[in-house]
């Protein structure tokens, strides 16, 4: 569920228009309330119904939210005067009535609840014309960042995130100078340069961590590594040792740092001896996989898992994620992926950036964490 603010073509009333004349001399027209437009200065004429100056259109509107209103066109000038425009806070300017004709209405609304994908129809008055006041009639539509109307409603820079998994060509949004990253596992390339890189043993970014080792590379028997963290390494698989008579004592993981996966148990086996002159029979415990990490920001790290002659168990996740969960721990006997972040990466809207990685996370926007902060920062 999401909010969406709307405004439709502030609170009050565009002012009136002036009223016309026969005596040579034009009326002026009305200042605007609450926001809205001035009216008009009304036409002046002979006194005999004969029209030598045309009146002046009213004042439009902004949609930018409230502000001051718009002053009656005056009836000093030659020809007379359009009205002055209310809420003049930025582009567009919208409802300003034509010559003979009222000015638009407008309203606003807060809070609509929307779903994400969903469609809406927007239907435009077509009785304000377009004329050298501004356009005849418009909508906004804004969400994120607490703003609302009528005096909460300014521009404001794009809030945003996207996540990513494997290989894809991204587009920076329009009015986004500005990006934060985190990876798994891969890289972001900005203008042809690595600006982010999770690789363990090479990452590049302001901050991350590589993935643990196994307790032993390729033995299965042994704990994977957990994920790397955001300020530290994901913690080591356990390894088992060889003791008498073909058994294994097993051993527990490490646990991870600066917010990384704990490592995986080890396996273990004991002996239960032969039956009827055959072989030896065993009983195992399995190895247990490295913990993962999310990517929506430092967490807890995550504790190593146990391993010993009755169970074992994986590691414990690294900054647990409960919108995009984790990812990263590595396979028994296998090493865990690295994480790598980098704030305030300079972009401009309509560029393409190339993400190639395990998983990505890019947000933007002035009320995003950095990817090394507490708390976590989501839509």
């Amino acid at each position: 569920m999401a909010w969406l603010r709307h405004c439709k073509r502030a609170r009050g009333n565009g002012g009136s228009g002036g009223d016309g004349s026969y005596y040579n001399t034009s009326r002026p027209g009305g200042s605007g309330s609450g926001g809205g437009g001035g009216g008009g200065a009304g036409y002046a004429g002979y006194g005999n119904g004969t029209v030598y100056q045309s009146g002046g259109l009213g004042g439009g509107v902004g949609l930018l939210g409230i502000g001051s209103n718009g002053t009656g066109g005056s009836s000093n000038l030659s020809p007379p005067a359009s009205g002055g425009h209310g809420s003049n806070l930025g582009n567009p300017i919208v409802g300003a009535g034509s010559l003979g004709s009222p000015g638009g209405n407008l309203r606003y609304r807060n809070r609509i609840p929307v779903l994400p994908g969903e469609t809406l129809t927007i239907t435009l008055s077509s009785s304000a014309a377009p004329n050298a006041s501004g356009q005849g009639s418009g909508a906004r539509i804004m969400w994120g960042g607490g703003r609302s109307y009528p005096g909460n409603a300014g521009n404001a820079v794009p809030t945003g995130q996207v996540v990513i998994t494997g290989n894809t060509n991204w587009t920076v949004p329009a009015g986004v100078t500005t990006i934060h990253a985190a990876a798994q596992e891969g890289q972001i390339v900005v203008n042809g340069v690595v600006v982010l890189r999770a690789a363990n043993g090479a990452r590049i970014g302001d901050g991350g961590g590589d993935g643990g080792q196994p307790g032993r590379e390729g033995d299965t028997g042994t704990g994977g590594g957990g994920a790397g963290g955001y300020l530290g390494p994901g913690g080591q698989g356990g390894a088992y040792t060889e003791g008498s008579a073909g058994n294994w004592n097993g051993s527990g993981g490490s646990a991870g740092q600066g917010g990384g996966g704990g490592g995986g148990g080890s396996a273990s086996r004991v002996n239960k001896g032969a039956f009827g002159g055959g072989n030896s029979n065993y009983d195992y415990t399995y190895a247990g996989p490295g913990g993962g990490v999310g990517i929506s920001g430092i967490g807890d790290s995550g504790g190593g898992g146990f391993g010993d002659s009755t169970a074992s168990s994986g590691g414990g996740r690294g900054s647990p994620d409960v919108y995009e969960g984790e990812m990263g721990g590595g396979s028994p006997g296998q090493r865990g992926a690295a994480l790598a972040w980098k704030n305030n990466i300079a972009v401009t809207p309509g560029q393409v950036i190339s993400v190639s990685a395990m998983r990505a996370r890019i947000i933007w926007g002035p009320r995003v964490s950095r990817c090394d902060h507490k708390p976590i920062w989501r839509l």
